[in-house]
């Protein structure tokens, strides 16, 4: 069995204890992303590092101010903040988490540099599962970190260095009528590994939540009562994610899926990962 069989199988096994043998990285792109996808099963990892790519702070002082903040400093403060509180009722804290500080909504222009971060953090901390978000057109910043952990891994590759196995988690997608939540785009030959959440597990769920006291709004939307997780697919970050129905340029003005895949392919190039 390979090692995402061997994880995805130990996260199934509900009556199993702590999943001791294997080093975990959860790697997302905002502060909450964590508590969305993976929150009700922190506590059965117990080696697992978060790392957390963006301060979830876009760089606009109005908007900060229309959230209830002096500016976008004081907003990204409160955000470490609520991550740090989160992840306590999880019990994670201290050298458990790392955060990269990029700004929120500009993490599909740091590609490159976020990818070489990542492969320093998963070779230093030895990591052998990491946890993210898929390619699927949602949050620009989630889809960049989707392609930043897969670029991380190439680098280590290529430097003949051990790279992770990749397990991807659930977040957002657009659908025609809306946004579907929790849920995966299909992939053929990448099934869905569903963890119900016990009491106890919904019940640390909740307080993380309840942590991200910024962000109430938004997180009361996610309220599935299960955890769904799947061995990454092989994506083409050239190619537009979700058949081209993508979300960005309601986050980011004037980001369309083609300019995102321009990115995509200047990082690769820019990493030597590209042809």
């Amino acid at each position: 069995m390979r090692p995402v069989e061997r994880f995805l199988a130990a996260l199934a096994a509900l009556d199993r204890g702590t999943i001791e043998e294997v080093r975990v990285a959860v790697v997302v792109a905002h502060p909450d992303d964590e508590s969305i996808g993976i929150g009700g099963q922190l506590r059965r990892l117990g080696n697992v590092l978060i790392v957390v790519v963006t301060d979830g702070a876009p760089r606009d002082d109005d908007y900060a101010r229309s959230q209830g903040f002096d500016g976008w400093r004081d907003y990204s403060t409160a955000r470490g903040r609520e991550l740090e509180s989160a992840l306590a009722a999880a019990g994670i804290a201290g050298e458990g988490i790392v955060r990269l500080d990029i700004a929120d909504k500009s993490a599909a222009f740091n590609l490159a540099g976020i990818a070489r971060a990542l492969a320093d953090i998963l070779l230093e901390r030895r990591v052998e599962i990491v946890v993210t978000q898929p390619y699927e057109g949602g949050h620009p910043d989630h889809d960049a970190t989707a392609f930043a952990v897969r670029g991380a891994a190439g680098l280590l590759v290529r430097a003949g260095e051990p790279a992770p196995s990749i397990v991807e988690m659930t977040s957002y997608y657009p659908v025609r009528t809306g946004l579907a939540r929790q849920r995966f785009v299909p992939e053929p030959g990448c099934p869905e590994t569903i963890v119900p959440l016990s009491a106890d597990a919904l019940g640390v769920k909740q307080s993380m939540f309840a942590a991200h006291r910024s962000q109430a709004a938004q997180l009361a939307l996610f309220t599935a009562t299960d955890e769904r997780f799947r061995r990454a697919p092989e994506y083409d970050f050239t190619v537009p994610a979700n058949r081209g129905l993508v979300h960005y340029h309601q986050t980011v003005l004037g980001l369309t899926s083609e300019r995102w895949c321009r990115l995509a392919l200047d990082a690769l190039n820019e990493l030597g990962l590209g042809g």
